[in-house]
């Protein structure tokens, strides 16, 4: 994360992200808090008693979003089927696509550049097996 000028974190220092879901989901952009030493030692404890439970988890990963993320531009449709920004609450967070709510998380945690290089191999391998299913099926290569 290149955009951090200092080393203490005060109150009201943010960063910007975005999440990156292809063509399946738009995009998220958002501010956010960034985590300080202190948050990520107490999630960590949290992580390790919740033990196996994925909701206890997933609760606790909503709750970092909902506490870290400042502003936002999700969206969701009214009842008259119209968009209009949508709030931020935990309800909203659970709303949220998987692949979203997960790369919000990863980008709070400060893990972004971390698992960077992860997306950009995955995204080759995808590649690479769409070039070969074509290929299988006798279709031109996608670009």
């Amino acid at each position: 994360m290149g955009q951090m000028k200092c080393a203490v974190i005060n109150d009201g220092y943010t960063f910007e992200g975005d999440t990156d879901a292809g063509d399946t989901f738009p995009c998220v952009k958002f501010k956010f808090r960034p985590f300080t030493h202190m948050e990520r030692v107490t999630w960590l404890d949290a992580e390790r008693e919740a033990g196996e439970s994925m909701v206890k988890k997933a609760e606790i990963q909503a709750e970092i979003l909902k506490s870290h993320v400042v502003s936002w531009d999700a969206q969701e449709t009214t009842p008259e089927g119209k968009y209009k920004k949508s709030e931020i609450t935990e309800e909203n967070m659970f709303s949220l696509p998987q692949d979203t709510f997960q790369q919000m998380v990863v980008i709070i945690l400060g893990w972004e550049e971390r698992t960077a290089k992860m997306r950009e191999d995955t995204k080759k391998k995808r590649d690479e097996l769409s070039k070969e299913v074509d290929a299988l099926e006798g279709n031109s290569p996608r670009v």
